[in-house]
């Protein structure tokens, strides 16, 4: 036998990267210490990132050998010369800041060309005289109500030429403007006016007047008086102190953690040094013209709003209530040559999908901010326009762009968000402050003259945000939450947006970045947009599910699109689902509204099929009425899409196949496909008695065995409560659940003569059904007004109630016209046969009614099913509410909301208590889909279990945390 040593050839990786380490020998045998090799993949990575690699890997091991306790976390990773590298090119150009206030630049305009066009709406233009004498005269009115620097005024003024005025005048006057968008919930307006306590709110032709402003004096914008005012400039001796850099510009409210806005404060130094930048970088001048489409709350509005006077052009104001169509606002840029145009992304891509061929030739630059810009929408600009597209990037609290890149050809797979403007800072660090290597993901943090002042009436988390800036010399830093990396393209060093921090969720122990999945799904063949998020299952845990728009708006191929994912993600950020939608949701800022994403039901872990005949039976039903291929055992009929009427549709369906009745009630308790059948076998096993009580004026929502408070919801105006089925989920367990429904339905009883007596019958019912209280009472519609006056009866008795819901009730009211019971049955069934698309079919009442048939139990007749809307009506406007003693819950739908609905939405005159109010973004008829549960049920279950409101804590703590402050 011989023996050789052999030498291993470390000249070809094994692996993408592979390190090699084994004991240095010397000639005497003894160990000299380890020695290493690394190899890598020469088609991911070159010499130069696999040396820094090596170099990173010894440098840690070296301090962790010195100093073996030092946290690993703390070892140095990139040594002087590579921090100090890093440190430049993330900082933006100097360019010594001047001492000018944001109104200067206009005020200069307005003395070089009085009469060139300010401003365009709606057919009519404003010269710079005109709009000049107009501002000077509101802001001295402002000054002699006792606004000057660092006061704050609200603006509750729509899109309008008012608007600009107004917000001008503020600025000249010396105040800070706080937008106060009139079509925000009032509830929502309230928080931002208890937060910002302006001094003096502006209005425009008295709107808004019924809103809570605290005690703020109120102008009017063009109040006549103002013409004996002088529209001369005003000047620092007029002001109440003279106007510095160093004031509030502007407080604008962005969501906070809490679900109680924050105010972010932002002085004249940092937007000026922006306006400024903004001019000298696209090259802005008296013949540019911009469009003026964002809402005032939006801070990428500050571009519009104030872009065009810096450079003395013209701005355009968009119709707020047509602009959204994509053809209206092209029309729009060609009609009026707009040079420039700004938006987030997805505005981006819907101007795009409203283009026949290419966009107005006028257009010279678009700005591009506020979301991650996706490479396919850049590809179909290029294809669409000449015009320069820009992607820029920066949040609220650092005067609208901290950063920008010009796209190009050259950005295939994503879009850098480029590198720092002027007399700005961009660190991407991790945990502990320290700066990562180039390339590794890091928090960006900012630095420099754009940063906000902080948060107003918020110093801790002022603090928790703005920290002091290391690198620098005493200055400060501002935590973004976003992630981001340096990446090298043509023009050097470059950021590249990873995502939000609080997107990087935990699936199953990995980490996961919801923008990656995004990114992946774009990059399908067919797909036009998509959105990912994480729901909660609560048998399965946290799941990812993806939202898909198509290109041509036809069904996606799931499985290819899985297996495309397959090709580029790991397994666990592939989602669990996906599914095909016709837009994404959008907030009123235009960006992504994640929580408006449907809720999409799981799939049993793992399929069973079913056991038994009976169960062979459901599952048949519940997949012929629901459209689905394969039902297993565990599967639910609602969380796998069935609605109210489709059960009774299931029912029926269901009766005839097992050639006895199936009672409707018994799929509301028991949805999944095991469970109903052992309901029906237990009824054959026992000889129970199957009558149905669908119809029944006290029907129940939840069966077996319930000693706790119960709770009954009470119907809408068509009197049926098989809508609240989802919502009575979230009632706790042990509870007894009940729904209140019309006697129109079964046509054994008179209809009542009024609200009171409706009241009445069903504190009889509900008092036959559970003596003793505390009895806990929710209403829907008509319900609501109805469950109002069965708690005064109640109290009245002595009985005792636990809480109080109203879901979009109106305070009774005569109506303005006539109601057509058959529009609003319509309206109503479709809402309950949609879910959260409550739109009506098309079809007569009978259409649907006939599907609502279950057995030989059916509605009485079309005519008294009518008949009984139109009297429900009737009742209703000739009702007065007494007051209830206690404290309300009210949840209503901002969506179908009005200023004349609105007004009738106030209970407070009706209780003695507090109302706690809340709106949510769905119709008035998709009260109790699974969309509006996602809000409404949380919140219904602190209120019945607890007789607490979880947003009202939140924001009760966050006001306790302020005095603290």
């Amino acid at each position: 036998m011989s023996v050789e040593s052999l030498v291993p050839d470390t000249r070809i990786s094994q692996f993408d990267l592979h390190l090699l380490v084994g004991e240095r020998v010397d000639q005497d045998g003894r160990c000299g210490g380890l020695t290493g090799r690394l190899t890598y993949a020469a088609d991911l990575f070159d010499e130069e990132t696999a040396r820094s690699f090596s170099s990173m890997f010894t440098r840690v091991l070296a301090a962790l050998v010195d100093c073996p306790s030092r946290p690993v976390g703390d070892a140095d990773m990139i040594g002087e010369d590579e921090r100090a590298r890093l440190l430049d090119i993330g900082r933006g150009e100097h360019c010594s800041p001047d001492a000018s206030v944001l109104p200067d630049p206009f005020r200069a305009h307005a003395d070089r060309r009085p009469d060139a066009i300010a401003l365009v709406h709606e057919g009519t233009s404003v010269s710079y005289r005109e709009f000049d004498e107009r501002v000077n005269r509101c802001a001295r009115a402002l000054i002699a109500a006792g606004v000057g620097p660092e006061t704050r005024v609200g603006l509750m003024i729509g899109q309008s030429v008012e608007l600009v005025v107004a917000m001008y005048a503020v600025s000249v006057a010396g105040g800070a403007y706080v937008p106060l968008d009139p079509s925000l919930p009032p509830g929502r307006i309230a928080q931002i006016v208890a937060a910002a306590e302006p001094a003096v709110v502006v209005r425009a032709g008295g709107a808004s007047a019924d809103v809570d402003l605290d005690g703020a004096a109120v102008i009017e914008v063009d109040d006549p008086t103002h013409a004996r005012l002088s529209a001369a400039p005003v000047t620092d001796a007029e002001r109440l102190a003279p106007l510095r850099p160093e004031n509030i510009a502007y407080v604008l409210f962005t969501s906070g953690s809490t679900g109680v806005p924050k105010g972010v404060a932002v002085t004249h130094r940092a937007v000026t040094n922006q306006m400024r930048w903004l001019r000298e970088r696209f090259d802005l001048g008296p013949d540019d013209v911009s469009v003026l489409h964002t809402p005032a709350t939006f801070d990428l509005s500050v571009w519009e709003f104030w872009g065009w006077s810096t450079c003395g052009g013209r701005l355009v104001i968009a119709d707020r209530g047509r602009h959204p169509d994509p053809r209206v606002m092209i029309a729009l840029l060609e009609r009026e040559r707009v040079t420039t145009f700004h938006g987030v992304p997805t505005m981006l891509g819907m101007l795009l999908s409203g283009v026949e061929d290419r966009l107005p030739s006028t257009l010279r630059r678009v700005l591009s901010i506020g979301e991650s810009l996706p490479a396919a929408t850049a590809r179909e600009f290029a294809a669409r326009s000449d015009a320069e597209l820009v992607n820029l990037y920066g949040p609220t609290e650092a005067a609208v762009s901290v950063t920008d890149h010009p796209v190009t050809d050259a950005d295939v797979h994503g879009v850098p968000i480029g590198t720092p403007v002027w007399n700005t800072g961009v660190h991407v660090l991790d945990d502990r402050l320290g700066a990562v290597p180039l390339g590794a993901v890091g928090e960006l943090y900012l630095s420099g003259e754009q940063l906000a002042r902080g948060y107003v009436a918020r110093a801790g988390e002022t603090a928790g945000r703005f920290v002091a800036d290391p690198f620098g010399s005493g200055g400060r830093l501002y935590r973004t939450g976003d992630l981001v990396r340096w990446v090298t393209t043509a023009r050097g060093p470059e950021l590249d947006y990873v995502g939000r921090r609080d997107l990087q969720v935990k699936i199953r122990g990995f980490r996961i970045e919801l923008g990656e999945i995004e990114d992946a799904l774009r990059a399908c063949p067919g797909v036009a947009a998509a959105a990912a998020t994480v729901q909660q299952d609560a048998h399965r845990g946290d799941r990812v599910v993806a939202f898909v728009v198509t290109s041509d708006g036809t069904a996606p191929d799931t499985a290819a699109l899985r297996t495309s994912l397959g090709e580029r993600l790991p397994n666990y950020m592939v989602p669990a689902d996906i599914r095909a939608i016709d837009c994404l949701p959008k907030g009123s800022t235009g960006k992504l509204d994640r929580n408006a994403l449907p809720l999409v039901p799981a799939a049993p872990a793992e399929h069973r099929p079913p056991a038994t005949a009976v169960e062979s039976a459901v599952a048949k039903v519940f997949g012929k009425v629901l459209g689905i291929e394969s039902v297993g055992r565990d599967d639910d009929f609602f969380r796998s899409g069935g609605t109210s009427l489709v059960a009774v549709r299931a029912v029926s369906e269901l009766a005839a196949a097992l050639e006895r009745p199936v009672p409707l009630e018994w799929l509301f308790a028991y949805p999944v496909v095991a469970e109903l059948a052992e309901r029906i076998e237990r009824s054959e096993r026992e000889g129970e008695e199957s009558a149905s009580t669908a119809f029944d004026v006290v029907f129940p929502l939840r069966t077996g065995p319930a000693t706790g408070e119960p709770v009954f919801f009470v119907h809408p105006v068509v009197g049926l409560a098989w809508g609240f089925s989802r919502l009575a989920e979230f009632v706790e367990a042990g509870r007894p659940v009940y729904g209140l429904q019309s006697p129109a339905l079964s046509g054994t009883e008179e209809l009542p003569g009024s609200i009171r007596e409706w009241a009445a019958l069903y504190v009889d019912e509900i008092r036959r059904a559970h003596p003793d209280g505390p009895y806990h009472l929710v209403g829907w519609s008509m319900g609501g007004v109805i469950a109002h006056e069965m708690a005064v009866q109640l109290q009245r008795r002595g009985s005792s109630v636990g809480s109080l819901v109203l879901l979009d009730a109106h305070v009774p009211a005569p109506l303005p016209e006539s109601v057509d019971p058959q529009s609003v049955a319509l309206a109503a069934l479709s809402g309950l046969d949609n879910g959260d698309r409550a739109t009506p079919h098309v079809g007569d009442i009978t259409s649907i009614l006939e599907r609502v048939e279950h057995g030989g139990d059916v509605f009485p007749s079309v005519e008294l099913f009518l008949a009984g809307i139109g009297h429900s009506f009737d009742v209703l406007e000739r009702h007065l509410p007494e007051r209830f003693d206690g404290d309300l819950l009210f949840v209503g739908s901002r969506s179908s909301s009005s200023p004349e609905d609105d007004s009738r939405r106030d209970w407070t005159e009706f209780v003695t208590g507090r109302v706690h109010r809340h709106d949510i973004d769905v119709s008035h008829w998709a009260m109790t889909g699974e969309h509006a549960c996602r809000t409404v049920g949380p919140l219904l279950a602190a209120w019945c279990n607890r007789r607490v409101c979880p947003n009202c804590e939140a924001y009760e703590r966050d006001s306790t945390l302020r005095v603290g402050d």
